[in-house]
């Protein structure tokens, strides 16, 4: 993707990022597990209003299934332990200034996880099942 350009809404950042899922415990609001996904440089552009993690989690009561920004979905146990992670493919940009970044949530829908993501040219519903994440 070329750089944004001045006035544009998108930017895209050099620095080190870390992608991280957190549980908090519902009565506190105290960290109670926090794991790492993703660390490095952002390869895609964000809209200034929006983040890299904008997509809510989703629990069976089991597991916590998390999509990032990136393509990156992952699975883990309620200890913080990383169960999976699967990469669907670069996400597109397909609205050029306009575009949002990514910001649907996973669902789960009878032992499936859906996650919505444009990838190359298409919006996609990936589903993947709960235990190893494959297609």
């Amino acid at each position: 993707f070329p750089a944004p350009g001045p006035g544009d809404l998108m930017e895209r950042e050099a620095d080190v990022h870390h992608w991280l899922v957190y549980a908090l415990d519902f009565d506190t609001g105290e960290v109670v597990w926090s794991s790492e996904v993703n660390i490095g440089a952002p390869q895609f552009d964000r809209h200034l209003k929006n983040t890299y993690a904008s997509s809510t989690p989703v629990t069976d009561g089991a597991f916590v299934y998390s999509v990032f920004g990136n393509g990156v979905v992952t699975r883990f146990d309620l200890e913080g332990n990383r169960q999976w992670a699967v990469w669907l493919g670069d996400p597109a940009r397909p609205m050029d200034s306009n575009d949002r970044g990514h910001a649907s949530s996973p669902l789960l829908h009878k032992g499936v996880l859906v996650v919505g993501m444009v990838v190359g040219l298409s919006l996609r519903c990936h589903q993947l099942t709960r235990i190893r994440g494959s297609r």
